[in-house]
Parts: C-alpha cells; structure tokens; sequence
C-alpha cells in the first residue's frame, strides 16, 4: 500500500464526475437538514430503493422535527415498519425530542456525536453536506473506493484498517467543497466500484487507482475479517382469540423486535382454549441470525378467558382488524397479518 498519490487530481476528477452522474435524490433535490439527516439514519444498512421510498413515507407522515418529537414511539416504529434493525428509529424518536427542547438542530460534527444514534460516519455526513464542515464521512462504500485506490491489504472492519482508511479520507477530502466531496466517494461506491464487478472502465479516478482492472487484487480487496456465524433461533408464537379479538404483547426494549408488537410465547390453558390448527412453519432470516418460526391458532371458549389469559402474560386483547395498525416485525407482517385479511 502506498499514499503516494495526486489526490488533488483524484479530487477533481471526482468532482467532475459527481457534478454529471449524481442520482436525483429527494433529499438531495430540496437539501434541508431535516431531510438529509432522516436520509442517513434511514440507509444505514438499507437499500437504496427501499430507502427512497421509507424516506418519503416518514416524510409525509412526519413533515417536520416537531411532528416526528411529539409522535408517539408506536407511531415512530409503525412508520418504521420494513426497515428493520429498530433501535434506530427508537434512536431517530429520541434524538428528534432533543433537537426539539433545544429547539435547534446541533451544528457542528462534535454536537450531532452527542445525539442518540448518532455514530461519527452520520455526524460527519451530515456536518459536512449541511454545515460544509471539513470532516471526512466514512461508510462502507467509502471505505472500499479508498481500500481499492490504494491497495489496502488490511482488513476494513477492524481498528488498524479504519485507521489507515480514515487517514486517507482526510488527505482526499475536498476542503473547499466537503459535503459534495463525501457524497460523491458515496456514490462512486453505489455506482461503480461495487462489491463485485466494478466498472473500473467508468471510474473517473482508474488510471489512480492500485486495484483498477486487476481481477486478482478486486477478489482480494477489500479485505475484511470473516462476520459472525449465523446463529439459529427456534421461536413459537401462539394465535389465541375470541372471535373477532386476538392477543397481542409488546416486546421488551432490547432484543430483536425491540418494543415491536408480537404474538404471546406462553401456550395457553388447554382447558378454556381449543387448538384449531399449526400454520405452516416460517424460515426468516435477519443478519447473523436465522428464525424458525412456528404458529399455533387457538379459540378461547369465551371473551372472558381471552382477557384472563392477556392479562397473565401483560399482554393485551384488540379487534383483529387493528393488526395492522400496531408496529409488527416483517416477520408477522408478510406471513400472519395477510392471513386475517383473507
């Protein structure tokens, strides 16, 4: 590996290149720091075609900061639903309250680092597009655009590889234009240098780069130290109901579906509830974790016992026809809710 490149060169091509290829996106079209700082805590971990369109949904169901604070966490996670990896909406809820009692968003990259869910790569990206703050903004496409131009044989996801990845951000970031420059490395990442078959022969800054065109190397970088083994997780969820009322538990703030509404665990008392029947079994896979879900549907001999049963277990009985409306994992979303919809 060897820094020994023009990065005043690489900068202005770069420049060049985002000013023509750039993707019209909403929060990109009317910049505001509302909107770009949803854009980033949205697709962390998501697609972005799946992040486009959560974007514009949370929009339009919270249009300002003051909408989004005064939200319920319910409500939040409800217009979350599909996103997955829920703390970050808890997160976004929490961090909205903040802005909103100080009644101004922060300003600078060290105050973002203060609010919840804010890590430095989210702090540094919005600093930088809103504030022009002269901070490097380092994700995952940056880190394999840098990683490749340099031939970087480290691993990207431990400390001495985010080191020397941050080390050279900071050499290849444009000063004068800071929130364009971190967009652009973003989108060259998006766009070209993918994970696998990157198109080096649009790549405005190949003939810089160590990795361009050489298959051996773009198999080998970049590096990145092996993930965690999937863990397998059984999991059973009983349907118990009266007629037109079903029972539902919210789940507890940490742990996969954190504060999400789910079906109860607890197999109720065979001597009021009649087992109807076992829905077919469901495989559900979430990073480093893959679910097997089995469903059992019972009938309570009276809506009685259907309340007697919610409240041993804290859990809570609703007409069926609100399902939809409380904040569920996909999981129940795709396989059960279509069920009572038939």
């Amino acid at each position: 590996m060897h820094y020994n490149h023009d990065y005043k060169k690489i900068r202005t091509e770069l420049k060049k290149w985002y000013s023509i290829h750039a993707r019209s996106l909403p929060w990109r079209v009317k910049t505001n720091i509302y909107g770009t700082w949803l854009s980033e805590v949205i697709l962390q971990q998501t697609r972005m075609n799946v992040g486009v369109k959560k974007w514009q949904t949370i929009i339009a169901t919270f249009p300002t900061v003051k909408h989004l604070a005064n939200a319920t966490e319910d409500q939040v996670l409800k217009a979350w639903e599909g996103l997955g990896y829920y703390r970050r909406a808890r997160f976004l809820h929490k961090a909205a309250q903040k802005i909103y009692n100080n009644s101004s968003f922060p300003e600078s990259y060290d105050e973002w680092l203060k609010l919840p869910g804010i890590g430095t790569y989210t702090a540094a990206a919005i600093s930088s597009i809103i504030f022009n703050e002269e901070v490097a903004a380092v994700d995952g496409n940056v880190k394999r655009v840098i990683s490749r131009l340099v031939g970087l044989k480290d691993p990207i996801n431990n400390s001495q590889g985010s080191k020397k990845i941050n080390k050279i951000a900071k050499l290849l970031l444009d000063k004068e234009s800071p929130g364009n420059h971190n967009q652009a490395m973003m989108e060259l990442g998006a766009l070209i240098c993918k994970p696998k078959n990157p198109k080096c022969n649009s790549c405005p800054i190949s003939k810089q780069c160590t990795c361009s065109n050489n298959a051996e190397l773009l198999n080998k970088i970049p590096a990145t130290i092996k993930p965690k083994k999937i863990k397998n997780i059984d999991l059973i969820w009983h349907l118990v109901r009266y007629k037109k009322y079903i029972v539902t538990i919210k789940t507890p703030s940490e742990g996969i579906w954190g504060n999400l509404w789910v079906f109860p665990n607890t197999e109720p008392s065979t001597d009021s509830f009649v087992k109807k029947k076992t829905l077919p079994p469901v495989v559900h896979l979430l990073t480093h974790k893959r679910i097997y879900a089995k469903f059992y549907t019972w009938e309570a001999v009276n809506k009685q016992e259907l309340v007697a049963y919610a409240s041993s277990i804290n859990g809570e009985v609703i007409p069926i026809i609100e399902l939809k409306n409380l904040a569920m994992p996909r999981l129940i979303t795709k396989n059960i809710l279509p069920i009572f919809t038939m």
